[in-house]
């Protein structure tokens, strides 16, 4: 059952690291795109949304991994609690 538990997990991450990614690539691509029509800049908008686009999901991204790394330290913790384990004196 426990294979199951970390399959679902892994697909969530999967899914959370997917829309991360791809919300701000698309919405600032578009927008440049958009703002490159309305100006004649073609590709500059398209460009600078495409590096806002990944300033921010890199930013998202770092944001993401250190609250999925401090819920496994808090897990890992409890577990270590729970089974008599101490992991500062081995």
């Amino acid at each position: 059952m426990r294979r199951y538990d970390s399959l679902w997990t892994a697909l969530g991450l999967a899914w959370d690291l997917g829309y991360v990614i791809a919300i701000p690539l698309v919405a600032l691509a578009l927008l440049g795109r958009w703002l490159d029509k309305q100006w004649g800049s073609s590709p500059l908008m398209l460009l600078v949304g495409v590096a806002a686009a990944f300033v921010i999901t890199s930013i998202w991204l770092a944001m993401k991994m250190k609250e999925i790394t401090k819920e496994m330290s808090q897990e890992s913790g409890i577990g270590n609690k729970e089974s008599g384990h101490d992991t500062k004196n081995p």
